[in-house]
């Protein structure tokens, strides 16, 4: 599934310590007449068990590798800012960043 100019984050579980890989996908609001900055972006999904930090970021960069589809898709990602979840219900969310603020990925990280 190719996605429209990802994002790939570290979400933190404050409950139980462990770490999870998180993409994000530009989804402009309904109805909007025109991009402004900083642009919002819903999550797509992330793996439910969590892991260590060193294992979360070695997932995430299998994410970014899945996604960098040969170079044709900007594919931004960040581990240092790393947003925090309270461990309950699901962690959906829709964010209002700009992606500059992020790395791009080249895909020889």
């Amino acid at each position: 599934m190719l996605l429209l100019e990802p994002v790939v984050l570290l979400l933190k579980n404050t409950k139980t310590d462990k770490y999870h890989p998180i993409v994000y996908q530009l989804s402009p609001p309904p109805h909007s007449e025109k991009s402004e900055s900083p642009k919002r972006w819903k999550s797509k999904g992330h793996t439910t068990d969590g892991f260590e930090l060193n294992e979360a970021k070695e997932t995430a960069n299998k994410y970014l590798k899945a996604l960098h589809n040969g170079g044709s898709n900007p594919i931004h990602y960040s581990f240092d800012n790393i947003a925090e979840w309270n461990g309950e219900d699901v962690p959906a969310s829709v964010c209002f960043f700009n992606v500059s603020e992020f790395k791009l990925y080249s895909g020889k990280e």
